[in-house]
């Protein structure tokens, strides 16, 4: 889980794409998503869409 926090940290915006996040941490999808929810269930991070060129990408973006 902290991880995820000081990554997003370091981020402009303290948002960033879910596939960016995922790779960054080099974590696999089932562990990823255990952790994501649980974060969000603790409201320390929001799930958010990043707009991008085409259609907008989901993401994650620190609340507190």
């Amino acid at each position: 889980c902290l991880k995820v926090i000081r990554r997003l940290r370091k981020e402009p915006g303290r948002r960033m794409a879910r596939r960016a996040l995922m790779r960054a941490l080099h974590i696999n999808k089932k562990d990823f998503d255990q952790i994501v929810e649980t974060l969000v269930a603790q409201e320390d991070i929001a799930a958010v869409a990043i707009p991008t060129k085409t259609k907008p990408a989901q993401g994650y973006q620190l609340t507190s």
